[in-house]
């Protein structure tokens, strides 16, 4: 009887224990959350914690240790349970999982993919909720749900220093939607061998329909002349539209309307009419940010103007019906 029992006892320690927990060990490691690490390694455990503010994640392994893993260093997290399931997305916050997508241009864009046809166009939604097509050729490489990291590097992490890191730039340019364009410019000629440069300032309010084309109203102060006096106001419409979905992209503009002038009887201006203007001109937006932008651009302007001076205390008239043709350099700030 004893030999029977013992026998038993030591077929349950060679067969039977060992597969039970090689059995839970498998189901555990099913049911356990994982990190995947760039650098190759998987940890497997339980998810404590995540601290946004360090930007570090802690995952407790099967036995018992506690890991702090930082985040710039991890791939990808799988949560237990989510293996295998589709979830619907929503817009992803920064810091969240997230779809990063490369263009062949360089620019890079950040948000959710909404829906791609492979060999036609992507549908993307930036992380301000913009909407975007974007052509499958013009894509190099789409990596789905990356977590951002929140710090810099491990001193940053462990000690607080900052040290200076090239910041990724990220595509957000709003391509529809209102917008508002603020320049100040000076408009230079030569005249009778006479370098002459005038100032302008022009504000323009429009809608973006999209990135090739907005249309909006401007209104401006302009004078032609550092000692001039005539002064002319631009009410306008603008068309503009980008080029590219680079972070630096190239841009035109189109401005026609009208230009009002007074009279200015200190300065002996009895009479004075605007006439119609013209402004042609290509830029570059530095930036491809949600918000503001800086721009610059140059261009040509053409303002038809008409005035008359009477010197009362000498009797002479000046009467000049001109057409001003002025080479115009502007930067501006994008809303």
């Amino acid at each position: 009887m004893k030999k029977w029992l013992l026998s038993l006892m030591v077929f349950n320690l060679l067969f039977v224990v060992p597969y039970t927990g090689q059995a839970q060990e498998t189901r555990d490691r099913e049911n356990s959350d994982a990190v995947y690490m760039k650098n190759g390694i998987v940890y497997r455990g339980d998810l404590l914690n995540y601290n946004e503010a360090l930007g570090v994640v802690q995952i407790q392994l099967f036995d018992g240790e506690i890991v702090v893993l930082e985040e710039d260093k991890i791939e990808r997290i799988v949560k237990a349970g989510n293996k295998g399931k589709k979830n619907k997305k929503s817009a992803p916050d920064p810091g969240e999982l997230t779809d990063v997508v490369y263009l062949k241009d360089g620019s890079v864009l950040k948000g959710l993919i909404v829906n791609y046809e492979q060999g036609a166009t992507l549908t993307f939604e930036l992380q301000n909720g913009e909407k975007i097509l974007v052509q499958d050729a013009e894509i190099a490489k789409i990596v789905q749900d990356v977590r951002e990291p929140k710090a810099n590097s491990y001193d940053q992490l462990m000690n607080g220093s900052k040290k200076a890191k090239p910041k990724e730039q990220v595509y957000e340019f709003k391509e529809r939607g209102f917008y508002n364009a603020m320049m100040l410019g000076s408009l230079n000629t030569r005249a009778a061998s006479e370098f002459r440069m005038g100032l302008s300032f022009h504000n323009v309010s429009g809608f973006q329909f999209s990135r090739w084309l907005g249309i909006g109203l401007g209104l401006g102060v302009e004078t032609y002349g550092t000692d001039d006096d005539e002064v002319i106001y631009p009410v306008f419409a603008e068309f503009r539209g980008y080029l590219s979905k680079k972070i630096k992209a190239p841009y035109y503009s189109f401005g026609a309307g009208y230009g009002f002038m007074t009279t200015n009887e200190k300065e002996f201006i009895t009479e004075a009419r605007g006439g119609w203007m013209l402004h042609p001109a290509i830029g570059i937006r530095f930036s491809a940010k949600k918000r503001t932008n800086l721009t610059a651009d140059i261009g040509y302007k053409f303002q038809k103007a008409y005035f008359r001076r009477d010197f009362n205390f000498t009797g002479d008239i000046e009467i000049r019906d001109v057409l001003y043709q002025r080479l115009v350099i502007r930067v501006g700030l994008l809303f």
